[in-house]
């Protein structure tokens, strides 16, 4: 599903909260965002909002005051999503920001988070935007494949080609781009999962960039005493390092020479992999990116005495 998201600029704060709470959506590939930071430079700016706005099907309003005095997003935004509205062709769904005179103007719609109830007023914005995102969730799930657009982009191609497997090499180069594509991937899996976990009653996450290379992230379960958790991940891309390609200390003043595990990559004739040494696991094996972020954040969460399934 192609979700348009038209805000006032002075919300985006709001914005940049929700794509990232709308992480585990992109993942699984049922939702595509498009908002104006987006446009290339060169572009022409109104041809380029209403063209995306043409082949969305969903357009989310994030409605605050701002929105509502912008003569853009609502004269020309709002306007034409109407118009493809009342034909089928797509939804609008208000997602109340700031409190705000919208029901004049929007209450035919139905308002998200639960009951219209501004972000802003919520205790914890993340409980808020996650109560967002579930909404979401349920309507994607609601919409036919066949009309979701992102669905069909990012379905699995007809099975003939992937009966075959073609024998290459890689270099270092490829290595080095696997690396760090990696570690941008499993770096986004935390921040996303740090956002959602504080819907958990009593708990309390804190994600860090610490720089290109490192990020830390912190949870405090306030139900059971010494319900703390720390993890820094490093990315070692110059390769051959003694803890691996990307590594992990759950230590929080450990220096850069300790580790509590590490994963490095490793090729067969067909693809590059992960295999992973980690203190928690005697085992070795061989991962996707997918499942080394997985397997860290499980074992991360478990050591503040949280279970994830």
């Amino acid at each position: 599903m192609k979700i348009f998201i038209s805000y006032s600029h002075r919300d985006e704060g709001v914005v940049d909260r929700l794509i990232t709470h709308m992480a585990a959506l992109k993942r699984e590939g049922v939702v595509q965002e498009w908002y104006d930071r987006k446009i290339t430079a060169g572009s022409i700016l109104d041809e380029a909002i209403i063209d995306e706005l043409e082949e969305s099907d969903l357009v989310l309003l994030i409605v605050s005051p701002d929105f509502i005095a912008s003569d853009y997003c609502y004269e020309r935004e709002l306007a034409r999503a109407r118009e493809k509205a009342k034909s089928g062709e797509l939804l609008i769904v208000p997602v109340i920001a700031e409190p705000c005179d919208w029901l004049g103007l929007l209450g035919d719609l139905k308002a998200i988070p639960k009951d219209g109830k501004p972000i802003s007023e919520w205790m914890s914005q993340n409980t808020a935007l996650l109560d967002v995102v579930q909404e979401l969730r349920r309507i994607v799930e609601a919409v036919p494949r066949s009309k979701n657009r992102a669905v069909e982009q990012h379905k699995t191609p007809i099975q003939g080609p992937q009966k075959y497997k073609v024998k290459r090499q890689f270099d270092e180069i490829d290595k080095a781009e696997f690396i760090e594509n990696s570690f941008a991937e499993i770096r986004s899996y935390f921040e996303g999962a740090s956002a959602e976990i504080e819907a958990l009653d009593g708990i309390k996450a804190r994600f860090t960039s610490v720089s290109d290379s490192e990020f830390a992230c912190r949870i405090v379960n306030q139900n059971i005493a010494n319900g703390r958790a720390f993890i820094s991940v490093r990315c070692r891309s110059g390769g051959g390092h003694f803890f691996g390609d990307i590594d992990f200390s759950n230590s929080e003043n450990a220096s850069g020479n300790s580790s509590n595990g590490g994963f490095s990559v490793q090729a067969d004739d067909y693809s590059l992999a992960w295999v992973g040494r980690m203190s928690f696991s005697a085992s070795e094996r061989t991962m996707s990116t997918k499942e080394v972020a997985e397997v860290l954040w499980k074992d991360f969460v478990a050591q503040a005495g949280i279970h994830h399934d």
